[in-house]
């Protein structure tokens, strides 16, 4: 078919916000069997408008692919889809610690393996799809990707703290972020979350920092959790918050 030249091929994927694809997905967008898809998959590579990232599994760069391959959180968050960057990764890119993570880390639904890219390596956490919120679409650069608020974040580290450099430095950055989040929108998403233990992490550690999350006291654990997941109990306790304090933070 005339039509189908590298220009009509760009412009149908970027239409149906395509950026990253496998050759079955490709045949269907175009129509074409697979005997011939190949061939197309070729010539686009040729023409260096697609980047093999993974084996038989391609993202889309068009005609400025130096501009696209420097943006990994682009890339990280357009080979799965729905996911957004999150834990240590937006940590940083909030300001709230100065440890610079080796690892783009991202939340997601979906079974995803890590995919080692350039000198990046973008770490998939699978979350259940309850957890599937408070992030949102960013275009940086006239490219769009999707990252985690700044109160998602938070929450997002304290859930899994193993993600965002343990829970002492979570800590730390609670203390770096108070004066910059909004209130009312972390007790919302906190209520919304499906983890208790979260919730009695969260109440404590924001209460160390001089804020009382009163309105979430009531979902918290009922049961005493670890501050520290990795460390032993202590003979330290907060009965507010169904804390077992075993890490000075």
């Amino acid at each position: 078919m005339s039509k189908i030249t590298t220009n009509y091929i760009m412009n149908l994927l970027f239409e149906n916000d395509i950026f990253y694809f496998q050759p079955k997905q490709l045949s269907v967008l175009l129509g074409i069997n697979m005997n011939k898809i190949y061939d197309i998959i070729h010539k686009l590579k040729n023409h260096k408008v697609i980047y093999e990232i993974e084996n038989g599994k391609y993202l889309v760069t068009g005609y400025d692919k130096k501009r696209i391959l420097s943006n990994p959180y682009y890339i990280a968050t357009n080979c799965v889809v729905p996911s957004y960057v999150s834990y240590w990764s937006m940590l940083n890119y909030y300001g709230f610690t100065e440890q610079v993570p080796r690892i783009i880390l991202v939340a997601t639904t979906k079974q995803k393996k890590e995919i080692h890219f350039d000198h990046y390596l973008f770490k998939y956490v699978h979350i259940k799809k309850e957890k599937l919120y408070g992030y949102t679409k960013e275009v940086i650069d006239s490219l769009p990707m999707f990252l985690a608020e700044k109160e998602k974040t938070l929450i997002d580290s304290i859930d899994l703290p193993q993600y965002a450099g343990g829970i002492k430095e979570v800590a730390k950055c609670i203390s770096n972020a108070i004066d910059s989040i909004n209130k009312k929108k972390l007790i919302g998403y906190a209520r919304r979350f499906p983890n208790r233990s979260m919730i009695s992490r969260l109440g404590y550690l924001f209460e160390q920092n001089g804020v009382d999350l009163k309105e979430l006291s009531k979902f918290k654990s009922i049961s005493f959790v670890l501050l520290n997941q990795k460390k032993p109990r202590s003979n330290t306790w907060n009965k507010k918050w169904s804390i077992n304090v075993n890490e000075d933070v």
